[in-house]
C-alpha cells in the first residue's frame, strides 16, 4: 500500500526557518501567523488547492532567487499544477500573497478550503501567477500551516 504523502512532509518549528522565507512573511502579510512549515519536494503531488506554500524562485534570465509566499489555486485547467502546451513546462497556479487587506481577506476565506480555492473566487487576476515548477527555477519549497484566528497568540 503506498505511503501517504502527508507522512513524507518534514514539519519544523518556525524558529528554524531560513532567512529567505523569514523575509517573505512581512511582504506576504503573514508575519505572526505561521505555526509550522514543512519542506516538500518540488512535485505536483504535494500541492493541493488551499495550501499556502513558500519557496525561492529564479525567473528566466535572473541571477538571484526571490522569496515567494502564495496560495495554491485551482483553475479550469489545473488542480494547482498544469502543463503548458507550448513549452511542456509544469506550471504552479498560485495567488501571490501580499500585505494588503484584500489579500488577507482572500487568504482567510480560501485557506485549506479545496472546494473554494478557485480562480473564480479571486477578486482580480492581478495577484494570480504561474511559476515554472522545476529545480532550475524553484528551491526550498515549503508548505506552511497558519494560525488565522484573530484572538490567538501570534507565533512568529
Amino acid at each position: 500500500m503506498p505511503e501517504s504523502q502527508e507522512n513524507k512532509k518534514t514539519f519544523l518549528p518556525t524558529s528554524r526557518i531560513g532567512n529567505f522565507v523569514r523575509r517573505a512573511f512581512p511582504e506576504a502579510g503573514i508575519m505572526g501567523k505561521v505555526k509550522t512549515l514543512g519542506l516538500i519536494p518540488i512535485s505536483a503531488g504535494y500541492l493541493q488547492p488551499g495550501d499556502v506554500i513558500a519557496f525561492n524562485y529564479k525567473a528566466m534570465g535572473e541571477l538571484r532567487y526571490s522569496p515567494v509566499v502564495a496560495l495554491v489555486i485551482q483553475t479550469p485547467l489545473s488542480n494547482g499544477v498544469r502543463t503548458s502546451r507550448g513549452t511542456g513546462n509544469r506550471l504552479m497556479t498560485l495567488y501571490k500573497l501580499e500585505d494588503t487587506d484584500e489579500s488577507k481577506d482572500k487568504l482567510k476565506d480560501l485557506y485549506k478550503d479545496k472546494a473554494k480555492s478557485k480562480i473564480e473566487e479571486l477578486p482580480s487576476l492581478e495577484s494570480f501567477r504561474t511559476y515554472i515548477m522545476n529545480s532550475a527555477h524553484v528551491s526550498n519549497m515549503m508548505e506552511l500551516t497558519l494560525n488565522l484566528g484573530e484572538d490567538e497568540e501570534e507565533v512568529l
